[in-house]
């Protein structure tokens, strides 16, 4: 039964939603640029990046009239990716989000893992990955011995391939959330510490796994984005409806 609170509370997120507005970045790679190996941070910390294995990746047609970034099939250990170094302000054990566009190729398979980006030092961390995989966007940290997982339900909210979809993960210090186009799809327990260690590695990268080692990505990614706390529910949906390419 629709109650007058409940259409209070649909307006009032609706609202709040209009008028959100999400904290400026640490770095914002628009992956952008059409041309060459060099990745622009247009954040304030001008975290710049590099394009390795380059001949496995292409530059395409993005969001809008802007460019983007594609990762292309690839042989073992050099899959197309792009390295970053960031620098100490970024404590993501501490709390933070990443968010991005991408665009999984019709071509990828069901079973296989596809990593967006992952600053770890092994699968089971410590650092943390977000990675696409069965159709699921998967949230991961750990302390080197256990993983710990968050993960999307695919019957319940698929990823639509050879479109854009805007991804995103948090992490407050206890508990991890996913979300997709805006919508919040997964979160760990409530109460049940998530554990994410910073890594040993200090290399962050899109598209792969340790700089081109494994489970490259197949497909587009756009737009990627570091906050230093974590984004709220309100701020996240914000952010995936606003025009970061193509403006």
């Amino acid at each position: 039964m629709i109650t007058r609170r409940t259409v209070f509370l649909t307006a009032f997120l609706v609202l709040s939603t209009a008028f959100a507005e999400a904290p400026a970045p640490l770095a914002h790679w628009k992956l952008a640029e059409g041309e060459g190996q060099v990745i622009a941070d247009q954040g304030p910390e001008s975290w710049g990046g590099k394009i390795v294995h380059s001949e496995n990746t292409s530059w395409g047609q993005g969001r809008g009239s802007a460019k983007a970034l594609f990762f292309l099939n690839h042989p073992q250990r050099k899959a197309g990716a792009v390295v970053i170094t960031p620098g100490e302000s970024f404590e993501y054990g501490k709390g933070f989000s990443v968010s991005c566009w991408i665009q999984a190729s019709t071509e990828t398979q069901r079973e296989k893992t596809y990593e967006i980006i992952s600053l770890a030092d092994v699968d089971k961390g410590p650092g943390f990955r977000l990675v696409y995989a069965w159709n699921s966007l998967m949230f991961y940290g750990g302390d080197g011995k256990q993983a710990h997982r968050v993960k999307s339900t695919p019957s319940k909210h698929p990823i639509e391939r050879g479109v854009w979809n805007h991804v995103a993960a948090t992490f407050d210090g206890q508990q991890a959330k996913i979300y997709l186009n805006g919508q919040l799809v997964g979160a760990s327990p409530e109460g049940k510490l998530f554990v994410l260690l910073p890594a040993a590695t200090k290399e962050l990268s899109i598209g792969s796994y340790h700089a081109g080692y494994a489970y490259g990505f197949l497909g587009a990614i756009a737009d990627v984005k570091l906050f230093g706390r974590a984004l709220t529910p309100v701020e996240m949906m914000a952010e995936a409806k606003s025009l970061q390419l193509g403006e």
